[in-house]
């Protein structure tokens, strides 16, 4: 964190340490760590659970290193050149420019050479997942599937299965919405959309007008005083401001609780603002939520799902009818914010189309012949076809899908609890930020499903999340 501190934004004054961490973990750490964990009792297991997860993921990123360094490499020197455009175009900015690019025969070949390029960097990502696959067996896992299980506490079928439900309770919101919004902005079917297409619908933001780049903190700033969060009481949270950041924030926990940072840079537009919100949120969690007596090992490696829930919670502000009357004096707001209900939607059934391609995915080590799971999923996640040649492009060695569906499962639950308990303006309810301030405080010693249980009622949580994500659509 700290070197990732020092890239983005600057020194960090206080940390003048240095380490060699090249033979950390070693394998007989790891062995160690997953004995000790499978042995372990309740009271043990949670804090274990996380202390192997990380030294997992920083033993897979240093058996790795070398061919996703390659990778990273490529791509970021990668330029997709297309005859009828002016220049080339930067592998790495083709999403935004497709996003931008209102006329569709030039995204359609945009894209079409940028999955030709992708498609010529298989051998590199072939040898990423080889490579992964060789260092799981060596550690005694006869598959993907395995380590997910154990890192999570989850059977990966009962996690999948609620998921599965959330599409098909989704399904016809979805794809109605979809094709109204689709035939309105550019003329076309859903089953005729392309990946390009859906860039250029979300693309078009009809509220950039709403939030203007100067008004970003001092919104910010109200809406949190309004709340009751003192931000001065809490000496363990510092406050920066950069222009040189991009994105609109960051948090940065470089001790938990002990030195959280929160770097805010103004930025424009609704997603400036979401994401904004996203990093206050973890940074209020982390600097006022989080137990300094919890052990160590729930204090230094939290649920990356929790983390997820929480910043959810506050992104999704911005797409909040009500909290865009109150704080961006927008008085007819719903309208106008649909669209980005349906994005989230999209986003959702999406990422829950790549946790089942995964199960697939990770079930043995050949890599021949899932190009069709891939489409397949993803299609009837999004209800169009995706690349084939995506299928080992799009996806995330880390589990991050799975982190991200399972902390939007969390944060959906717990705002319709706050909706429920507190009505529409949860937001500005003191006692709703008390019983927020509780509930997290709890939170590193319990798995994401007993929260979501102790919030809804049952684990599984398909009732909110359904109801959450076809609110105001």
């Amino acid at each position: 964190m700290r070197d990732e501190y020092r890239r983005r934004v600057g020194p960090v004054h206080e940390w003048d340490m240095e380490a060699d961490e090249a033979e950390w973990p070693t394998p007989a750490t790891l062995l160690d760590l997953q004995a000790a964990l499978r042995i372990a009792d309740a009271s043990q297991a949670l804090g274990l659970r996380h202390l192997f997860r990380f030294a997992i993921g920083e033993y897979l990123l240093q058996q790795t290193h070398g061919a996703g360094a390659t990778i990273q490499d490529r791509q970021q020197s990668a330029v997709v050149e297309v005859p009828i455009f002016d220049e080339p175009v930067p592998f790495w900015q083709v999403s935004a420019r497709l996003a931008l690019e209102r006329k569709r025969v030039l995204r359609e070949a945009l894209e079409s050479t940028t999955t030709s390029l992708i498609q010529g960097l298989q051998p590199l990502y072939r040898d990423f997942w080889s490579r992964l696959f060789s260092a799981v067996d060596a550690l005694g896992y006869p598959n993907l599937i395995a380590l997910w299980e154990e890192l999570f506490g989850v059977n990966l079928d009962a996690f999948l299965q609620p998921l599965e439900a959330i599409l098909r309770e989704t399904e016809d919101t979805y794809r109605e919405r979809m094709q109204w919004h689709l035939k309105r902005t550019l003329g076309i079917r859903l089953e005729d959309a392309k990946r390009h297409d859906i860039l250029a619908l979300f693309g078009v933001d009809e509220t950039a007008a709403w939030f203007p780049r100067p008004a970003m903190l001092p919104c910010l700033q109200q809406w949190l005083r309004d709340w009751g969060w003192q931000l001065e009481e809490h000496g363990n949270l510092r406050i920066e401001q950069s222009t040189a950041l991009a994105g609109g924030g960051w948090c940065a926990a470089l001790e938990i609780p002990g030195d959280i940072r929160l770097i805010l840079a103004p930025s424009e537009g609704m997603r400036g603002y979401a994401h904004a919100c996203r990093e206050v949120g973890k940074a209020l969690l982390l600097a006022s939520s989080w137990p300094a007596d919890a052990p160590r090992e729930l204090r230094c490696f939290p649920d990356p799902s929790v983390l997820e829930a929480q910043a959810e919670l506050y992104g999704g502000l911005t797409r909040t009818p009500r909290w865009v009357q109150i704080y961006r004096h927008v008085q007819q707001p719903v309208e106008g914010l649909r669209l980005a209900q349906l994005e989230r939607l999209y986003v959702v059934r999406r990422y829950i189309g790549k946790c089942l391609y995964e199960r697939a995915f990770y079930e043995d080590a050949v890599l021949d012949g899932k190009e069709e799971a891939y489409r397949d999923a993803l299609r009837r996640a999004s209800g169009f076809t995706y690349p084939e040649a995506y299928y080992l492009y799009d996806i995330d060695p880390g589990f991050g899908s799975f982190w991200n569906v399972r902390g939007w499962v969390l944060g959906a639950a717990i705002r319709q609890q706050l909706q429920r308990l507190y009505a529409e303006e949860w937001f500005r309810e003191p006692d709703a930020r008390l019983a927020l301030h509780e509930f997290w405080r709890q939170s590193p010693s319990r798995t994401v499903e007993d929260l979501v249980a102790q919030v809804h009622g049952s684990p599984l949580g398909v009732d909110a999340i359904v109801a959450d994500l076809l609110s105001d659509l």
